[in-house]
């Protein structure tokens, strides 16, 4: 008919390469044009390798099936709903035919009740025999009756809304849609009449396994045709068209997705390692055999290391021990390497960036360990040339070492921990994303008498140097340790919670604790793995858009002297003296962000910098239609939104993330 060569002919042209995910052959198609007039409940089957159609239908509490509701007739599927009784999420699916990686089109048909539009709904990598909107372990693609509000169309996995769009401010009834999903990997991408309205990435793990495809109504009812199914699969440069790209910083990308790694230094104990899963932990460094070692024991390392990555869905970042990145120095400090010395090294580590190209679990390289700590007592020039002559020498003295890397293995990031803020900077040719670090806290201090606020202040200084440098950001790594021997102390659930969130108001991608090696088991179940939990739920805010500039607060300002004067810079050395106190213009009373998820909720997340209790007021602007209340997600309790404005008790170095 001419409708169907019509509608056939437009599925194919919005069904173009898009930037991010390139259709392939078709797979499935039907057109449903085999029905007349006369209603018939066997639908048969589509062209392809897809077995029949099942359906799903209203059955009564007697056990009556309505077949009637799911019918082929009229050169299509009519799929409609019985008042009172379940399903009212009825539809088709296709048992037989499991699919990763598609693109989904289906035609949903002007609506057949008067005055109101057919809800359609697509369902895809089902789990379970019957799909339907309501189906817990699959995605769904909603289009709504009503298009006056901003979740005309709706993704969904279960009844989670990932992405909600608008799409037009009024639908008409009587008119056909045209809906088309395109899924690969944990990207997502729907079309509505060949105009795209939702990209999201999928942040959760373990949803991109094969599964079944359908689609139906929900509470609704309409004639639906010209199904068809492609293969796809994601395109090379598919995250770098991540819609955040006006964020700030951009996320880390790993295995084709944008990643927010969460996790530590050293991997979890067996033990332990389901208990680090359910926290949230996705990432860790991981040690490898040093210079001394064989070929073939590295390669094996790497393969132990990798089939763990895979076993807990977590990403690694390698360490390759060298035998040192500098030699001693005489009895002062440590020193570059020289070219003769450089070379055994240098094939050691273009030997290990080879192999590592292979494994596909790996993020990056964790290359240098606070390499200012090491050499600047053998830099000669220091006492006139200090942060700066020191930063040049080891550029000159290192840069081997990230060239090495970048030349076996191009794509992954190096990660390095860069000590001083005052050197972050300067030394940006050596690493791709810094990882800075903080650890407060001595021995015989009461909680929250150290100086947290030093935390925020170095992830501050980090920020602006990886702005500054072109980085695409920065990652956190604050301390995690309840056995140490050189004078920290174990931070409290309190306090490490301010330690971990306050470098993501920042602009913190990623936080990596050091370390979990220096935990004993207890520690981990009573402080550690509660707070990464806490992170972790939040994640999709963080890769999420950035909104900052519409909110402010009444304590945007320094008001205590210990948040406008820091040390030059911070030693992480034994028994080392402090640097000199220097004013700056210091750390505000509270810090904060606003982050929007592409379901169109909002977090704001605030944290207390100063050592005593304040009472905080935030206001928002350029947000329409504020709920009356804000959910506290770390407490769960309600705060009033009343003129734009939500204000709180913080106590000292307090977190609070509010919803709404």
């Amino acid at each position: 008919m001419l409708r169907t060569s019509f509608l056939i002919v437009l599925s194919m042209a919005s069904l173009l390469p898009a930037a991010s995910i390139v259709p392939g052959e078709v797979l499935i198609q039907d057109s449903f044009d085999r029905f007349g007039d006369q209603a018939q409940t066997d639908l048969g089957a589509p062209k392809g390798k897809a077995g029949s159609w099942h359906r799903r239908v209203p059955v009564d509490k007697q056990g009556k099936r309505y077949e009637n509701c799911v019918v082929g007739c009229r050169k299509g599927v009519r799929i409609s709903y019985r008042s009172g009784t379940n399903p009212h999420d009825t539809g088709i699916w296709l048992e037989d035919f499991r699919l990763a990686d598609g693109c989904v089109g289906i035609m949903v048909g002007p609506s057949l009740i008067k005055g109101r539009c057919a809800t359609a709904v697509v369902t895809y990598r089902a789990m379970s025999a019957e799909t339907g909107l309501l189906s817990k372990d699959a995605y769904h693609v909603e289009v709504g009756r009503d298009w006056s509000g901003e979740t005309d169309v709706r993704l969904l996995y279960g009844k989670e809304v990932l992405m909600a769009a608008d799409v037009a401010p009024t639908r008409d009834e009587k008119e056909a849609v045209r809906v088309e999903v395109r899924f690969a990997g944990d990207l997502h991408q729907v079309f509505v009449d060949g105009k795209q309205v939702i990209e999201a990435w999928e942040f959760s793990q373990g949803r991109k396994a094969a599964g079944r495809i359908g689609f139906g109504g929900f509470y609704s009812s309409a004639v639906y045709d010209d199904f068809v199914v492609h293969g796809a699969k994601l395109s090379a440069h598919a995250a770098s068209s991540f819609p955040q790209n006006k964020n700030r910083f951009q996320p880390l990308i790993f295995q084709g997705r944008p990643f927010f790694p969460l996790g530590n230094f050293d991997r979890p104990r067996a033990e332990d390692a389901a208990e680090w899963m359910l926290a949230g932990g996705n990432c860790y460094v991981a040690h490898l055999p040093g210079m001394e070692s064989s070929t073939a024991e590295r390669e094996d390392a790497l393969r132990a290391h990798n089939e763990w990555a895979v076993a807990h869905n977590a990403a690694m970042l390698v360490y390759p021990k060298q035998n040192g990145l500098w030699a001693k120095n005489g009895d002062v400090g440590y020193r570059p390497f020289t070219a003769e010395e450089r070379i055994p090294r240098q094939a050691y580590l273009a030997e290990v960036a080879k192999s590592a190209a292979k494994v596909p679990s790996i993020l990056g390289y964790w290359l240098l360990d606070e390499p200012e700590n090491a050499l600047y007592k053998a830099y000669k020039q220091w006492e006139t040339k200090r942060d700066d002559g020191l930063c040049e020498w080891m550029v000159e003295g290192m840069q081997w070492t990230y060239d090495t890397i970048k030349e076996n293995d191009p794509e992954r990031y190096i990660m390095p921990t860069i000590a001083w803020y005052t050197c972050y900077e300067k030394l940006a040719p050596l690493y791709d994303v810094n990882i800075p670090n903080t650890y407060v806290g001595k021995p015989g201090e009461k909680p929250f008498e150290a100086p947290h606020y030093n935390v925020l202040y170095d992830a501050a200084k980090a920020a602006d140097a990886s702005l500054v440098a072109g980085k695409p950001c920065f990652v956190f790594m604050p301390g995690t340790f309840d056995v140490i021997n050189w004078g920290g102390r174990p931070l409290t659930k309190h306090e490490l919670r301010y330690s971990m969130f306050a470098p993501i108001t920042q602009g913190a991608m990623g936080i990596l604790t050091w370390r979990l090696g220096r935990c004993t088991l207890p520690y981990r179940r009573a402080v550690v793995y509660p707070v990464m939990t806490e992170v972790k739920q939040f994640i999709p805010w963080f890769l999420g858009t950035w909104e900052d500039q519409k909110v402010s607060s009444d304590h945007d300002q320094s008001t205590a002297d210990y948040l406008r004067k820091f040390p030059v810079r911070i030693r992480l050395v034994k028994d080392e003296k402090l640097a000199p106190m220097e004013e700056v213009p210091g750390v505000p009373d509270c810090s904060y962000c606003l982050r929007r998820r592409a379901d169109g909720s909002r977090i704001l997340l605030a944290v207390n910098n100063r050592r005593e209790t304040q009472r905080i007021v935030f206001t928002f602007s350029g947000i329409p239609k504020l709920p009356k209340q804000a959910r506290e997600m770390l407490e769960y309790r309600a705060v009033p939104l009343e003129e734009d404005r939500l204000s709180d008790d913080f106590a000292p170095f307090a977190v609070h993330v509010y919803k709404f």
